[in-house]
């Protein structure tokens, strides 16, 4: 990201209302993640051990009191996720070799191409979390309204899936293949 885009998204972080954690708590619903495994397609690599986790409908943003985008930026932030940003999904097929990420969808709907060009198409809508194993291919095929994500990227390689946010979420702390992981925020998702 450029160095401009950089600072105006720390200034405005800076003028946000932004929900403390008993209200951020009350915006997180519990939710079984969708998990699929992509193979490496010769030009994305995507993840040999973890899959991707989808979570429909696990942030509440309907709220009056905070924008969409605060709530998901304050969420991952408060689960040790950074170097964020907003704005849409690249519409060209890329992945990210070393980092894992992490994506909110604060408003709209998109289709997002995982896996790569042979992967599968995954539709999101608002409240939607995607956790994306380092490796993993993906683009925006299409979007309707003002789609918005909120991309974090995650740097120790602590464990994947078992912990990475809110209290409910994931597998409660267990990672896949029954591995016990430390997590990845001060929650289980």
């Amino acid at each position: 990201m450029p160095l401009k885009d950089q600072v105006r998204n720390y200034a405005k972080k800076l003028v946000e209302n932004r929900p403390d954690s008993s209200a951020l708590s009350g915006m997180v619903r519990a939710r079984k993640p969708l998990a699929l495994m992509f193979r490496d397609d010769v030009i994305v690599p995507n993840n040999p051990s973890f899959p991707l986790l989808v979570y429909r409908g696990a942030v509440v943003l309907n709220t009056r009191s905070f924008d969409p985008a605060t709530v998901i930026d304050t969420l991952f932030e408060t689960n040790a996720w950074g170097r964020s940003w907003r704005d849409t999904v690249y519409d060209f097929v890329h992945y990210h070799s070393q980092v894992h990420e992490v994506m909110g969808v604060a408003c709209g709907t998109a289709r997002l191409e995982c896996g790569g060009v042979k992967g599968r198409i995954i539709t999101m809508k608002a409240g939607d979390v995607a956790v994306l194993p380092a490796g993993t291919g993906h683009r925006s095929m299409w979007r309707r309204s003002r789609v918005y994500a909120a991309p974090y990227y995650h740097h120790r390689h602590v464990g994947y899936g078992g912990g990475w946010g809110h209290a409910g979420w994931g597998h409660g702390g267990w990672g896949h293949g029954g591995r016990r992981h430390r997590g990845w925020g001060h929650h289980h998702w």
